[in-house]
């Protein structure tokens, strides 16, 4: 008898944990677009986080496509490794000839309207990692920033669906590029080989004037190799169309290169220009006339001085006593640090720098954040900036160095 109260309590316990805890259904919203309905239904679950010992409450959303009122079955292997039976997100492709969607998960896939109904075309089947799209020409004809398929959640709007445009060429994991009009599909890169050792290590940097070539930041990849390159960095260019891949290595200190963070359009036009015949489209070196100098840059709210010798650390450190009209009576500490290195704090007042040098950089900041720090930060601008009205002179160049290469590990 009591193991039959047992059973009974056990079974209530587990409808009413279910009920409270795990999923409950909190709005549903749909959108028509030509024989299709998009539907979003938003739904909260309480998962068991072990670190803090309790529930916590999560919003996502579950997404369906409706033809004609009836749901679009899409292939099971396309949503097996995710763990839901739901897609994560379904677009709108905005610009498409018939009306389109693009839904999935893990996987990513098209309904496109027929005269008959509809039909399904698989864009990417069971990724790795996260979808992510990039169009190629969507700002003034280059690429705008990639991004990825994520579940939606609560910071997706339910007031309008997620739609996809911009420009006219699509690319979908760097494997697969959509052009849109028309609807053409191009894979690229099937084989996923590496040329002369180098991969790409990136998101599309470009697109070639005559919208066939795509480019990457490429690297030098040494996991299978001993190697060491005159380069340790490349540009690798993707003829999409006839699946073709070149490799242009280049070096850092001649394209200016500070941190590969650093490679944006600007970077891109002022090294690399396209050299166009009657048969192919080149990506090319564009050399500069006058050599290079180097200058500190800015990064958020700290100056940097990189590649430099240890000397410019003192070098700099004396330049900013003379620009804020200081003694060495406000040099108020000196320590070195196995992980920081040589470290400064100069300052007077309510204003205080810190300053310091490693592995070829000198490190200029201010010692204090938020509104309390603004006025030193404003200044740590003013001083960069005038000590690379110097450095533009040539002084000091005996103390800038070459960037390395290759990295070291």
């Amino acid at each position: 008898m009591i193991w039959i109260v047992s059973i009974v309590l056990l079974m209530v316990a587990g409808l009413w944990i279910k009920k409270k805890f795990f999923s409950t259904k909190t709005q549903i919203s749909e959108f028509v677009h030509g024989p299709f309905t998009i539907r979003m239904e938003q739904f909260t679950t309480s998962d068991f986080n072990m670190n803090y010992g309790r529930f916590f409450k999560r919003t996502n959303i579950a997404y369906s496509v409706l033809h004609n009122g009836s749901v679009v079955a899409f292939p099971t292997e396309l949503q097996s490794n995710t763990g839901f039976s739901h897609l994560w997100r379904a677009y709108i492709l905005q610009d498409a000839p018939e009306p389109t969607i693009v839904a999935g998960s893990q996987s990513v896939f098209m309904i496109v309207a027929t005269d008959n109904g509809y039909e399904v075309k698989p864009l990417e089947i069971q990724s790795t990692d996260f979808i992510k799209f990039q169009w190629l020409d969507a700002d003034k004809g280059q690429p705008s920033p990639a991004f990825e398929l994520f579940m939606g959640d609560e910071r997706t709007s339910m007031e309008h669906p997620d739609t996809l445009y911009g420009g006219k060429y699509l690319m979908i994991n760097q494997k697969l590029v959509l052009y849109v009009p028309t609807m053409e599909m191009f894979q690229f890169n099937k084989k996923e080989y590496y040329v002369d050792n180098y991969d790409k290590d990136g998101d599309a940097l470009a697109f070639s004037p005559d919208q066939t070539i795509i480019v990457f930041p490429g690297y030098f990849q040494t996991w299978n190799s001993q190697e060491t390159p005159t380069y340790g960095n490349a540009l690798l260019t993707y003829d999409f169309r006839k699946d073709v891949i070149k490799v242009l290595p280049y070096s850092k200190n001649e394209t200016r290169l500070y941190k590969t963070e650093d490679m944006n359009k600007d970077w891109f036009n002022a090294n690399f220009m396209w050299d166009a015949t009657d048969k192919e489209t080149m990506l090319t070196f564009r050399k500069p006339k006058i050599p290079y100098i180097w200058q500190g840059y800015f990064r958020e709210d700290y100056f940097y001085i990189y590649p430099t010798t240890e000397r410019m650390l003192l070098i700099f450190k004396q330049f900013v006593l003379d620009y804020m009209k200081w003694t060495l009576l406000e040099v108020l500490s000196e320590k070195n640090h196995e992980y920081t290195g040589r470290v400064f704090l100069l300052g007077k007042d309510n204003v205080v720098f810190h300053l310091a040098a490693r592995e070829g950089e000198v490190i200029f900041s201010s010692e204090k954040y938020g509104e309390e720090g603004k006025a030193t930060r404003t200044l740590v601008k003013e001083i960069g900036n005038a000590f690379n009205e110097i450095l533009k002179t040539g002084k000091y160049k005996e103390h800038i160095i070459a960037i390395p290469e290759n990295e070291v590990y």
